[in-house]
Order: C-alpha cells, then structure tokens, then sequence
C-alpha cells in the first residue's frame, strides 16, 4: 500500500515536468517605437528654409523724448521766496512752481514811463520838421530823422510792453514762475532763499512728458553693420521683468563714443500707462535678417545627447529614424541648421525624448 502510493506520486510528477518542458513562453515582439504612441499632427513639424532672423542684445536706458521736455530758466535776477513742487511730482501746464522776488518790474516801470516820454519828445519833433519843411526852413532829410526817431522810441515802448505780456504779470515786486507744460519734474536747481541770476544760474526746472519715451541702447562696434532703421526691438526691464515692451528703431546716432567705441541707437516706446520712467535701465532685442538663408525648425525639436544634437525624422515609409543636425544659429524660439535636414521632411517638435530613447535602444 505504501509502495503504490509513493509510485503513484512519482508517476504525477514525471508528468507534469513533462508537461513543462514542453511548453514554451511565446517571444515579445518589440514594435516600432512610432507604433508605440501615436503622434499627434500638433506635435510634427515640416521642415522650411528661411532667412536667418536672430535678436542683437543690447543694453541701454530710458530717457524722456526731447520734444516733451521744456527748461525753466531765471529771466532776470531775484530771491527765491518759495518753491512750491518736488523733483518726480506731476505738474500741470500754468501751475505755480516758484515765487522770486525782484527789483525786474520796478524797473521795467521806469523803462516804459522813459519810452512814452521819447515818443512824446519825438512826436513834437516830427511835427515841428515838417512845418520847417511846409515853410522851406528845413529840408526833407530832417523830416526823415525826426520820423526814425518817433520809430525808435516807439520799438522800446512795445519792447516793454511785449516784457509784461510775456511774463503775463502786473507791476509788482514778486515774479511767478509756472509750468510751460503737463508733466513731470525731471530736474530741479531751486531753493527758498536762493538767490538767482539769469547771467549765472542755468535750468531752474526741467519738465517732461513721459506718455511716450525714448530707450537710447549702445551698440558695440563690431555690430554696427547689423542695425537699419526700422528694426523691431523687444524692450525689458529690472523693474517689470517678463513685461516685454515694442518699438523701432527710430534714430541711428553715427558716431562712437570716444570712451565705449560703440554707437547710440534710439527705439520711441508708447507708455500710456507712465510705468517707465526716465533712468530705468533695459535689455533690448533688436530683431534682424542676415542675408543668407538656412532650414529652419522650433528649437524645441532639437535633442542633446552625447554632446550633439538630434531630431527625429519621419522617413518615406512613415517611420521614424534618427538623424544628427549642425546648428548653424539658434535664438529662444528658432534653430537655423547648417546641415542634417531638407526642406519639406517631417519631424517630431515635442514630447519626441521617449520616442528618442526606444529607437537608440533598438540600434
């Protein structure tokens, strides 16, 4: 009994190690790594030559537009009594800026009552010449001079009567100064109790529209060649950073600073909003085409591997391969290619490192 049971038990197990051995895994196909996830049409692109657009980086400031910007200067000599505005305060066209007083109206005063007083004299004159010529006493040469006289004497009088109405004030011994212009106060040279000269004293205040402002940016010498008028330029700065500003470039200065070796250029930015302001430092791209055409693709279908670069190409067949390209330039968004595609092929330009790394596996 007990010898059946145990040939029994060995009988089993022959047959299922036969049964075993004969049964082998079936093998896994690898498939083709464009079979293994399917492509999108938003993730190809087609391969197209283009000519050769690259950004010239630039550093520079921003400074208020010479045609917005007007200079207070002292008119005659005085005593600052009172400074009514700061530097950076907006001012209104007419507003008061600062009261200086001054001896300037008492005399203008003096210098009118002395005008009246000529052409009175001059008047009687003229009057007397010309009876003396009625009477064949005088000649007509002395009518002449009388008339030039009155002539002159009137110029002075309209001199100082063109004084009151330019500096629109009534005889007094203080002297407004206003605002020629909106804007804002981008310098000051102005104290109470400073004393003023319109010999000495240069720009009391200096006032600036700032809706629109100008970036002035420095090239250096070797890339002078590079820069036209009109050029597009993206414009940023410390103070907003990923705000990109536009503009053109307007203005080539055409001359080298003597102390950089590089030229000025200037871009005119909208800035209707008044969040640049004069001062602020920027980088600028200024966008230009070489003459020279190359294939061009997104520069995010590019792979780095092994110190070169890649792309993933779709063949005649519909599948993909691998193929190596030289760069010939390459900007934040673009890759220009020396050589490895032809206009027209088909590549992959996202999501391609997967696909990348099976067919390198399969090589």
């Amino acid at each position: 009994m007990y010898y059946s049971s145990f040939y029994s038990y060995l009988y089993l197990l022959v047959f299922i190690g036969v049964l075993s051995c004969g049964q082998q895994p079936a093998p896994s196909a690898t498939p083709a790594a464009s079979s293994i996830i399917q492509i999108p049409d938003s993730n190809w692109h087609s391969a197209t030559e283009q000519p050769v657009s690259t950004d010239l980086k630039l550093f520079g400031k921003i400074v208020s537009a010479n045609h917005a910007q007007a200079q207070v200067y002292p008119l005659f000599d005085g005593l600052v009594t009172r400074v009514g505005v700061s530097l950076g305060e907006e001012v209104k066209k007419g507003q008061l800026l600062a009261v200086i007083k001054t001896t300037r109206f008492a005399e203008l005063v003096n210098e009118r009552m002395e005008a009246l007083n000529r052409i009175r004299v001059a008047e009687k004159n003229l009057e007397v010449s010309k009876e003396l010529l009625e009477g064949k006493l005088s000649t007509e040469k002395e009518v002449i001079i009388a008339a030039s006289e009155l002539s002159t004497a009137q110029s002075a009088l309209n001199k100082v009567d063109q004084t009151y109405a330019t500096l629109l004030q009534k005889a007094g011994g203080d002297f407004n100064v206003t605002a020629p212009i909106s804007g804002f106060i981008v310098e000051k040279n102005i104290n109470e109790n400073m004393q003023v000269s319109a010999d000495k004293i240069g720009t009391l205040f200096s006032i600036a529209r700032i809706d629109t402002v100008w970036v002035l940016a420095n090239v250096n010498e070797t890339e002078i060649d590079k820069i036209r008028i009109g050029m597009e330029a993206d414009v940023q700065t410390l103070s907003y950073p990923g705000k990109v500003f536009k503009g053109k470039v307007d203005r080539i200065y055409n001359f080298l600073d003597p102390d950089t070796h590089s030229m000025r250029i200037r871009m005119s930015i909208p800035n209707p909003d008044l969040r640049l302001k004069p001062e602020m430092s920027t980088t600028v791209l200024v966008h230009y085409q070489e003459e020279k055409s190359r294939v061009c693709l997104p520069v995010t279908a590019l792979i780095f591997d092994e110190s070169k670069y890649w792309v993933l190409v779709k063949n005649e067949d519909s599948q993909l391969h691998i193929r190596q390209v030289e760069i010939y330039r390459q900007t934040d968004d673009w890759v220009y290619l020396e050589s490895g595609l032809h206009p027209g092929e088909q590549v992959v330009k996202q999501q391609q490192l997967l696909l990348y790394n099976q067919l390198k596996n399969q090589l």
